[in-house]
């Protein structure tokens, strides 16, 4: 079972994937991008293939080893992050994006949106609101997105609710999506 998790900046995806992992789950442990990849490019198309090259490298060193060992997947991000953001960041069209994807690309079985109010979020990541509540719209057609295989979408709205909280509706989340997945 592959799972990803989405969300805008500042939603604490990374924050309750560490908790999990250091909860002892037993499960490969990745994000995107995988290598090393400048955060800032001046030219937008450069970054797209700079991207679409680090998840090819991700998918082969990674992804489908361990797909094939039979091992559970929980990734910080994946291509949805990077449609999201390239499309609105870059001013790239979507559909540009959407076939600039690796031949070998891996889809998630289930993908974690994690949401929050863009204010909120840009006060814990020192983002542009604006820029978040953008980013969190693109999400939405992405995920409605008619050229894209259908994944198994899960909201999980964080706004309202502890860190701690979270982190038990996650990790329950995980663990029953791994023992539907037949392990």
């Amino acid at each position: 079972m592959y799972i990803a998790f989405v969300g805008i900046d500042g939603v604490g995806k990374t924050t309750i994937i560490n908790r999990i992992q250091d909860s002892g789950m037993d499960a490969v442990f990745t994000r995107e991008p995988y290598y090393n990849i400048p955060k800032t490019y001046n030219d937008p198309v450069e970054a797209s293939y700079e991207f679409a090259k680090d998840r090819y490298r991700h998918m082969k060193d990674v992804i489908i080893p361990a797909k094939e060992a039979g091992k559970h997947i929980i990734s910080d991000r994946c291509y949805l992050c990077n449609l999201a953001y390239q499309s609105h960041d870059g001013l790239i069209d979507l559909q540009w994006l959407m076939g600039l994807q690796p031949l070998n690309l891996v889809f998630p079985d289930a993908v974690i949106w994690m949401q929050s109010d863009p204010n909120i979020a840009a006060k814990r990541s020192g983002e542009d609101a604006w820029r978040l509540s953008e980013i969190q719209h693109i999400y939405a057609e992405v995920i409605n997105s008619r050229d894209l295989p259908r994944v198994n979408w899960y909201l999980v709205t964080v706004d309202e609710k502890s860190p701690d909280e979270v982190y038990v509706e996650v990790a329950l989340l995980i663990s029953e999506l791994m023992r539907d997945n037949g392990r």
